[in-house]
């Protein structure tokens, strides 16, 4: 069997795990302060900078295959 080299995992994801920068100072944040599913596909997050105070919200749509969620025996 030959093995197959793939890219790594993070490139994929990027915008699932990078980090948000404040929009008022620009500072990157390390957590989210909560973080709600919305929908079965929709993640926010609530974020208030450690710098300047700042708090605003992002968000995340998952993309989900047709057999997603699916309970099997």
């Amino acid at each position: 069997m030959t093995p197959q080299i793939l890219g790594p995992v993070a490139y994929g994801f990027r915008r699932y795990l990078e980090r948000p920068a404040c929009p008022c100072c620009g500072d990157t944040l390390l957590a989210a302060e909560a973080s709600v599913l919305v929908e079965r596909s929709l993640i926010r997050h609530s974020w208030s900078c450690d710098t300047c105070g700042h708090p605003f919200e992002t968000a995340v749509r998952l993309s989900l295959g047709e057999d997603a969620g699916d309970e099997r025996d």
